[in-house]
């Protein structure tokens, strides 16, 4: 009980957050996650919040999804997925601090010239492949994947909708192979959780969907770039303190 009373809070903020931006809420739950929950179950309560965030967004911008850089991405994600099915790798949480830190601030770092666009062809199917490898390996790549939208020069209504397409891909496979772990190691999974986390979500990408209609495109960017790198430098220093 006292587990539900932190996390649905959390997912609700997470969500909302990103419903706004399209980015961060994500960084942000899974923080909040793993100081209540082993890495597995973690990783499981995670998925199911940002599919039903991201799935909640596609369907609110739909009319801005480009259709041909999501599908070229999943298919990258498919050639990846394949080799998982026979790897069983659960990553420390000094790991994961460290690559929500590290993503979060290679977006920032990153010199836009020299990031491929995900409109070019190309560029999308290697984002799914190696945004895949990230996903199962460290259980975050919304950084990564938003590497690719620098250069874009895409509305932030388009911006939202594909890369939460594509989130939506990623967290999908998230869930299968972090649920069949969680399921190995612990033998249980709190299916109340897993079942409500969908509701509240929807709630908080909802409200975050409002504010996003009345944000513009300057500052949209602007909130985005500073919640990035306070992110990043919290969770480089929870990184680092958890090898210390």
């Amino acid at each position: 009980m006292v587990t539900f009373a932190i996390v649905a809070p959390l997912i609700l903020f997470s969500c909302f957050i990103s419903g706004m931006f399209g980015v961060a809420g994500g960084l942000i739950l899974m923080g909040g996650l793993l100081y209540v929950m082993p890495v597995p179950e973690a990783m499981l309560v995670h998925g199911v919040a940002q599919l039903t965030s991201n799935a909640a967004r596609v369907i609110i911008w739909r009319k801005h999804l480009l259709p041909t850089s999501t599908l070229l991405f999943f298919w990258g994600c498919l050639l990846c997925a394949v080799p998982f099915v026979f790897v069983r790798y659960v990553p420390s949480e000094g790991i994961v601090f460290l690559f929500l830190g590290a993503g979060a601030l290679a977006m920032q770092a990153a010199p836009p010239r020299l990031v491929p666009s995900i409109l070019h062809p190309s560029a999308a199917f290697a984002c799914g492949v190696i945004a895949t490898a990230l996903q199962l390996t460290s259980g975050v790549s919304g950084t990564f994947v938003d590497l690719f939208f620098l250069r874009s020069r895409m509305d932030r209504r388009s911006i939202v909708a594909t890369k939460a397409a594509m989130q939506s891909i990623l967290h999908f496979l998230k869930i299968i192979y972090f649920g069949a772990l969680a399921w190995a190691a612990a033998g249980e999974i709190d299916f109340v959780l897993i079942a409500i986390t969908p509701i509240i979500a929807v709630i908080g990408t909802h409200f975050g969907g409002i504010v996003l209609a009345r944000l513009t495109d300057d500052s949209f960017f602007e909130w985005t770039n500073k919640i990035l790198v306070a992110l990043a430098c919290y969770y480089l220093f929870r990184g680092f303190v958890w090898y210390m």
